[in-house]
């Protein structure tokens, strides 16, 4: 870290600040316990970008924060020192990110523009306001800005069907918004049970997400099909245990954009019992598709992709398409949004399951797996006539 006798200032007569050059800012960092796994953790953390204000002028502009890989202590330069005064923080991590300022009558505002790209990245945003030099040390804890999505498949049908698996991808949900950044400090680290995120000024808020559309995809799992897994009727996570390989792409989590969910399909079923019907219709773009085979456990004959018949070149693996809607036991779900939604902060697990159906077929929705049924009738014995037999021999 650069010493004390290093610093130097240069602020013009309307920015000046009054400085106690014995007490330089350090910062500590912590990163949310939600969601866990190959989320950033407070071990993970390696680098941030910090802005500061105070006295109504910039004390710190995108300064970049890293961890001393030897020391584990954080550091930057040229080093600060503590004004009088209090300072707000405003944090983003990865580094690369930048936040755009504005003030409306004396309030500072933090916004950030952010795509999705792959899905890969870990979005982290802290608040300390307030500041003071009387804690030299600045705890800097973040918020998790994005929800993560993990994948398990299970198969519960392992008499009847194998199912091969050697893809999965999120398909049809948005990818960009604007982050503004919480009003108040991000305060301590919360507990990996909480459940309770996007409450008070100390969350961030994301404006409606944009980009939602059928082929705008974020591959969770790939693998090359020699490597394709088979499923069982455990649920699998479909990653090595070290989460690299090179025939492995991703390791079955994404880091997606909260948001209300637009379900692909629409279930609308008429009449009772018997006599019910159940229509399908293609009414919004969030789905789930998996790239698999799925062959008759007894004989090997392939069902899916489907095999025409006469053909040759039938390729032994097709993406399926589920239903993609929000687990049914959120805590924090509404009436007012359907239940279709992911929040910052929160792990939603998905596990497929494979056995009474495999899903539909992207390009239209019918289902994958018919179950073969049958409704039995028996002919009544027909008359064949009336004959006297004869008890004679000749």
């Amino acid at each position: 870290m650069a010493g004390a006798a290093a610093l130097t200032t240069a602020c013009s007569s309307e920015d000046a600040i009054d400085i106690n050059p014995g007490n330089a800012i350090e910062f500590s960092v912590v990163s949310s316990k939600t969601p866990r796994a190959i989320a950033t953790s407070t071990n993970s953390i390696k680098e941030f970008k910090v802005y500061a204000f105070t006295q109504g002028a910039t004390y710190m502009n995108g300064v970049e924060v890293t961890k001393n890989s030897e020391s584990k202590k954080w550091e930057y330069s040229p080093l600060k020192f503590w004004p009088e005064t209090a300072i707000d923080f405003f944090s983003v991590s990865p580094k690369s990110h930048a936040i755009t300022f504005a003030e409306t009558d004396g309030v500072r505002t933090g916004t950030m523009a952010y795509t999705i790209t792959d899905g890969n990245e870990d979005l982290l945003y802290a608040v300390n306001m307030g500041a003071l030099k009387a804690n030299p040390e600045v705890g800097v804890n973040f918020r998790h800005a994005l929800s993560q999505i993990e994948f398990q498949v299970k198969n519960i049908n392992t008499g009847g069907i194998k199912v091969k698996v050697a893809g999965i991808k999120v398909d049809g949900v948005a990818n960009a918004s604007t982050l503004t950044w919480a009003k108040a400090s991000t305060g301590s680290n919360l507990s990996a049970g909480s459940s309770d995120t996007e409450t008070g000024d100390t969350w961030g808020k994301w404006a409606t997400a944009t980009g939602a559309a059928l082929n705008n995809s974020f591959t969770a799992f790939e693998v090359v099909a020699d490597n394709a897994v088979e499923i069982t009727n455990d649920p699998k996570r479909l990653f090595t245990k070290n989460g690299e390989n090179e025939n492995y792409k991703n390791n079955s989590r994404l880091f997606l954009m909260p948001q209300i969910l637009k379900p692909w399909l629409t279930f609308t079923t008429t009449g009772e019992g018997d006599k019910a019907v159940t229509t399908t219709t293609v009414t919004g773009t969030s789905r789930i598709l998996v790239n698999c085979h799925i062959e008759d456990a007894t004989t090997g004959i392939q069902l899916w992709p489907k095999v025409a018949e006469g053909a040759t070149d039938t390729p032994a693996y097709g993406w399926v398409a589920v239903n993609l809607t929000n687990p049914t036991n959120d805590p924090n779900k509404t009436e007012k949004d359907n239940h279709e939604r992911w929040m910052q902060g929160k792990k939603y697990i998905y596990t497929l399951i494979f056995g009474k159906g495999a899903g539909f077929d992207p390009e239209k929705p019918e289902p994958v797996l018919v179950p073969i049924s049958f409704t039995v009738t028996v002919d009544t014995f027909q008359n064949g006539g009336s004959y006297d037999a004869s008890g004679e021999t000749k």
